[in-house]
């Protein structure tokens, strides 16, 4: 039995419960988060979620989009970075959410929801090459939907309603936004592309409410509004529940790279703020060497040397990296060595150091020297694998000064210690005839 419309000229405002059912997913989102994350610490994990859960369960890529998982671009609204995240959200949301959804019904006002963070997705993901989480761009869009509901039916409704859904938001909105231009951090590209679209959907929904009053009533607007709800809420939770299982420590190289390139992007965001930080400089040029920018690496700290010229760490692992890591194209066994001599002097009982410049006299011919300053650095304890390399290099370094037992004795050592090093083979090949590969290692 169909519910009688309600009088000529009364509005009728519906309860927010799509709004509610809005704010208990986001909760949901979050507590599964945090439950895959297995925090050991967890008001550090309320605080901030580990992002390679977030990426895990549908945080916004444009790459990862790219590459076909485009039910990141509905997921990722309902994911937030942290507690006080979650919080301003939600809160925003339960505002404005049911002021919209008492005028325009709830799967009008779930549509605009969707359609909104969608569009803010869309220009994140398109414009930015950040990792995006969060229900801002869906947020943005409700409040363009009001702004736009407020003026264009402000003959039809009571002043009040126009000053808080229209005139009191604009200052709102817009200092938002210029927050959102100021500080890198906040995306604000999905939040203007929430609010255009909010804006524009605003032109065209009639609200409900508004109708009802009118003494109309379109049951086949509200069914497809749901019939475009449904599908999008579905496919984007199916993409993200089956990653509820999943804890931090990634298998995914392609994930992995896409956070390793996040972090390089956060970083380069407070250089732009301090250009002159030198632990910025240095955290970023390691970033860079392990994602295999070895020049990026190179300049970086290049600029930190050209800043603070005596620190020894610094030369050391530019050293290794002009001597070991970088392409051929791009060492310099010349300035490796230079560098390495400096650090030496300045760091002389420091292992990485000491091996370092061991390894520079290696690559030069010096095998004395270099025996020595690797004997030097094994002389203090490390990581096994830190250990190994050293191990290797000495037992080159031992084979050309025909102490051959010796040198075999530390080929062995580093095998145990880290038989998949890519120094194994020019170890074993210097040692020749001295090893059975198969048999003794």
């Amino acid at each position: 039995m169909e519910a009688a419309l309600p009088p000529r000229g009364v509005i009728f405002l519906r309860p927010a419960r799509a709004t509610q059912a809005i704010i208990v997913g986001n909760l949901v989102y979050f507590a599964m988060v945090w439950i895959a994350g297995r925090p050991t610490d967890p008001i550090a994990a309320l605080l901030g979620s580990d992002l390679s859960v977030l990426v895990n369960f549908g945080a916004n890529s444009g790459r990862l989009v790219a590459d076909g998982e485009i039910w990141r671009l509905i997921a990722s609204m309902f994911l937030h970075s942290g507690v006080l995240h979650l919080g301003l959200n939600l809160l925003s949301l339960f505002f404005l959410g049911r002021n919209v959804e008492a005028f325009y019904g709830p799967w009008a006002f779930l549509f605009v929801f969707l359609v909104s963070g969608l569009g803010g997705s869309i220009a994140s993901a398109t414009l930015s090459n950040a990792i995006s989480v969060g229900a801002s761009g869906a947020v943005f869009g409700l409040a363009g939907v009001s702004i736009v509901f407020a003026f264009r039916f402000r003959g039809a409704l009571p002043p009040r309603v126009t000053k808080i859904m229209g005139t009191f938001l604009l200052p709102l909105v817009g200092a938002n936004i210029v927050l959102g231009l100021t500080f890198p951090f906040i995306d604000s590209k999905a939040h203007l592309g929430g609010l255009l679209v909010g804006a524009v959907l605003a032109l065209f929904i009639r609200p409900e409410a508004l109708a009802e009053s009118e003494g109309r009533r379109s049951r086949e607007t509200s069914r497809i509004f749901a019939a475009i709800c449904l599908p999008l809420l579905f496919v984007s939770f199916a993409g993200s529940a089956q990653n509820i299982f999943r804890t931090r420590g990634l298998d995914d190289a392609r994930i992995a790279w896409i956070l390793q390139d996040e972090r390089i992007r956060a970083v380069t965001d407070a250089l732009e703020r301090n250009p002159t930080d030198t632990e910025l400089l240095g955290l970023r040029a390691q970033l860079h060497m392990l994602s295999g920018d070895w020049l990026e690496s190179i300049q970086d700290y290049q600029a930190v040397l050209a800043i603070t010229p005596d620190d020894a760490m610094v030369m050391n692992n530019l050293a290794w990296l002009l001597l070991e890591e970088a392409p051929q194209e791009l060492r310099n066994r010349r300035e490796a060595t230079r560098l390495a001599s400096r650090a030496v002097e300045l760091e002389p009982t420091d292992p990485y150091v000491l091996g370092t410049y061991g390894t520079a006299r290696l690559r030069d011919g010096d095998a004395p020297e270099a025996a020595r300053y690797l004997a030097e650095a094994l002389a203090q304890k490390r990581t096994g694998r830190d250990e190994a390399t050293d191990r290797y290099l000495l037992a080159i370094a031992l084979a050309r000064l025909g102490r051959f037992q010796d040198a075999v004795s530390s080929l062995e050592q580093a095998v145990r210690q880290d038989p998949s090093s890519r120094y194994r083979s020019e170890a074993e090949a210097e040692l020749g005839d001295w090893i059975q590969s198969d048999s003794a290692l």
